[in-house]
């Protein structure tokens, strides 16, 4: 059993590693489809700038022997000894002088080859150049001048044309430019999904609940599942019909926690608190209020964010916490309630948080799935315990159960009966 256990564990590590790196990687789409873009035009622009199209143009001929009635066998081997010397006749110092002197070049811009058809006594000539038009032209001088070259290698032999040549309409190898971009637009976006999974996988950051135990100094309480916003839900409340169970369970089970240590701790006030934003801290917050409430106990819930509201007894013009008075207001809420909840900005974004949780009586910290890096999260863990172990623990927020536990292990059945609401909130 236990042996099954950490192979289920292991492999909810493998698929929420996969899960937060595919993740990554598909919020970078857009940065990925335009790199991959760019690539292709600049692809297809520096190939068309290199690209030097070559024609072809090409010519049968037939061989026969001068004064001698028609062999077949005697044109065979003309045919193979023609061609064998075919090839020094084009590329003659002589013959390329004429054909260019005849077409008004200062050199012959060109390359011509002969090929003897096998069994027959034909001869395939090709001229390729760097134009159709010259590329006809030169085949035509060559059909015209080649007599001067080829009366003293090959004798008798003559060669008869079958097949007159035609001007090229395309290149040899056309510029592919649709397949150009397809392939530089696959290859330019498989490196960038490389680059970005590498980066996604090197991050140091909490994937799994047990991630928790492992790279921080710190307790996880309870995990939060990934709540699916099927009617784009701003927020994610438990008194909302639309709830799942899974939700609803994992936060009662969060809510019995935190109550039991504030019990322990005698503790009235809890400062909930993130290292960065959209980590859930405030619905966290609010949910452990309306959890609390239902318990029949007397909630207050403050929004600590005061650079973002008008509260200038609380706070300067600058949006500092003005100490005394938060302190004064903290002993005036725990004579009226059971319990404050204190919902403040990140760490990173508001200094103002560690003061306010030296004032509190305890401290949780939300940790968002593959949010904020394990070195900053234990930063925040030393500061929130700085006036002493104020730290319940962290909380495990949206992670995706889908890739991280077994369907299997998901056979619970609980009944929970709500009363009314006794909290009061003020946001």
């Amino acid at each position: 059993m236990e042996q099954r256990r950490g192979e289920y564990r292991m492999d909810g590590v493998d698929r929420a590693l996969s899960y937060t790196v595919l993740t990554d990687v598909l919020r970078q789409w857009l940065v990925i489809f335009c790199f991959a873009v760019s690539a292709a035009l600049l692809a297809a622009a520096v190939m068309q700038w290199h690209y030097q199209p070559s024609y072809t143009s090409q010519a049968t001929l037939y061989v026969t022997k001068k004064g001698l009635p028609n062999n077949v066998y005697d044109n065979e081997s003309s045919a193979q000894v023609m061609a064998e010397h075919f090839e020094q006749i084009l590329n003659s110092s002589i013959l390329q002088k004429k054909v260019a002197e005849e077409i008004h070049l200062a050199d012959f811009a060109g390359s011509a080859s002969a090929e003897a058809v096998e069994g027959t006594n034909l001869i395939n000539l090709a001229v390729t150049a760097a134009s159709p038009e010259l590329c006809f032209k030169l085949m035509q001088s060559i059909l015209k001048n080649y007599s001067l070259v080829s009366d003293y290698m090959t004798g008798n032999a003559i060669l008869e044309i079958l097949k007159a040549p035609k001007v090229p309409l395309t290149p040899d190898q056309p510029f592919e430019r649709r397949n150009i971009m397809i392939k530089a637009f696959l290859a330019a976006a498989a490196c960038w999904v490389l680059i970005f999974g590498g980066l996604s996988w090197l991050k140091d950051t909490i994937r799994t609940e047990e991630d928790i135990e492992q790279k921080l100094e710190a307790r996880c309480l309870g995990t939060l599942w990934h709540e699916r916003n099927r009617k784009k839900r701003t927020d994610i409340r438990i008194d909302d019909p639309l709830i799942s169970f899974r939700y609803m369970e994992s936060l009662q089970k969060l809510t019995q926690h935190v109550q039991k240590k504030m019990e322990e701790r005698k503790a009235q006030t809890l400062l909930v608190t993130s290292v960065l934003e959209k980590e859930g801290r405030s619905t966290v917050a609010e949910n452990l209020a309306l959890a609390l409430s239902m318990r029949k106990e007397k909630v207050f819930l403050l929004n600590a964010d005061f650079r973002k509201q008008n509260a200038s007894w609380l706070a300067d013009e600058e949006g500092h916490l003005k100490i005394e008075n938060f302190q004064k207001l903290l002993e005036n809420l725990k004579k009226e309630n059971d319990y404050v909840i204190i919902d403040t900005p990140p760490f990173l974004q508001n200094a103002d948080t560690e003061e306010m949780a030296q004032m509190a009586d305890a401290s949780l910290l939300v940790v968002a799935e593959h949010r904020a890096q394990a070195k900053d999260l234990n930063a925040a863990l030393d500061l929130l315990n700085a006036q002493g172990e104020k730290n319940l623990g962290c909380v495990y927020n949206n992670a995706h159960v889908e890739f991280l536990r077994p369907m299997a292990s998901y056979g619970y059945q609980y009944a929970y009966h709500y009363g009314r609401y006794g909290g009061h909130y003020e946001r």
